[in-house]
């Protein structure tokens, strides 16, 4: 590997270590389900973003994005900065 692409690549490490992992746990899995089932048609969420909004949910956390109608289930979603 060329040195920038490790360079790119210990970045990436240092970014990806400030976050928590969270495992996805069957209170998760079945809540996720349901939201997808439930919304899917109406508002396009996807399963990936069901089971966002199941983990935060679960865990008592904001989601913070800008597709903010993928998380019709979710009540407290915060929009990170208006975009022109």
């Amino acid at each position: 590997m060329t040195s920038c692409r490790l360079l790119r690549l210990k970045k990436l490490e240092i970014f990806i270590e400030t976050f928590e992992v969270i495992s996805l746990n069957k209170n998760i899995a079945k809540t996720g389900g349901l939201y997808r089932n439930q919304y899917k048609p109406s508002h396009g969420t996807g399963l990936a973003d069901a089971l966002i909004a199941a983990t935060a949910k679960e865990i008592g956390a904001q989601v913070v994005t800008f597709n903010s109608k993928h998380f019709p289930m979710l009540n407290d979603i915060v929009e990170p900065y208006v975009r022109d």
